[in-house]
């Protein structure tokens, strides 16, 4: 039936609010009056209950796909108001406490920047290091970078393992904070070979930012011979994504 994803789009979307003004309708000791055609029908404090809990098990029923629910949350968080972030923390947090390492990864950033909860630092960084040790590599990445801004030197030693394990699975970004680790001899020795080595890993993805540093280093020499039309080219592929600093580079270099 075609109304029907509409329908359950609609319904996941708003059960939360849908929800909340039922119950507080329900608020009257006595029972909630209801006028529909003339007809004035009271209804008792059971069958408001009972309506109550089949609106929960409605909500269950429409939307009870994990994917679904990380979807709609996503959606509210991307609404970027008060309450839309407040609902998707509802329906993230129940995620996360399960094990969902997607949903602890959102329920972190969400305490680091305050979105639908107070801000909180050491909450945030909970969730992240638990969706870390699940292995969800932005996560990972993500925890990396708060250990080299804050973690002295035995947090750097633990970045570096979190921005490896990260790198394995293909994230590019962790490629990208290794390769400047590997540049500045931090936490790992110097190896500019190593730290262009791992930009043009993210850069042979699609990164634009890598293959704008690897542009910049390599048509500095650095790690590698100087090559203005390899450099050329790699500004040209970041460029072509809307790499600012690419294009300026590319005017520079008189293309």
């Amino acid at each position: 039936m075609p109304w029907v994803g509409p329908f359950r789009e609609f319904w996941c979307r708003h059960r939360l609010r849908l929800f909340g003004g039922f119950c507080r309708c329900a608020r009257p000791a006595h029972g909630l009056v209801i006028s529909r055609r003339g007809v004035v029908m009271v209804l008792s404090q059971r069958i408001v209950t009972l309506a109550a809990f089949i609106l929960i098990l409605l909500s269950a029923s429409a939307c009870n796909s994990r994917d679904d629910e990380l979807e709609l949350a996503k959606s509210l968080l991307n609404e970027a108001t008060p309450m839309s972030r407040a609902e998707a923390v509802q329906i993230l947090a129940p995620l996360a406490e399960s094990g969902d390492a997607e949903a602890q990864l959102l329920v972190a950033i969400c305490f680091l920047e305050g979105w639908g909860v107070n801000r909180s630092r050491p909450e945030g960084i909970r969730w992240m290091r638990q969706a870390a040790a699940s292995g969800h590599p932005r996560a990972q990445c993500a925890m990396g970078s708060l250990l080299v801004g804050n973690g002295g030197p035995r947090g750097v030693a633990e970045a570096v393992e979190l921005f490896v394990a990260a790198a394995d699975q293909g994230e590019t970004e962790a490629m990208r904070h290794l390769a400047s680790m590997y540049e500045a001899g931090l936490g790992v020795p110097k190896d500019l070979g190593e730290a262009l080595r791992l930009l043009l890993v993210a850069a042979d993805q699609g990164d634009p930012q890598a293959q704008f540093l690897a542009a910049e280093r390599i048509e500095q020499g650095m790690g590698t011979s100087a090559d203005l039309a390899e450099a050329e080219r790699w500004y040209r592929l970041a460029a072509e994504q809307g790499h600012r600093e690419a294009k300026q580079a590319l005017k520079r270099l008189g293309n």
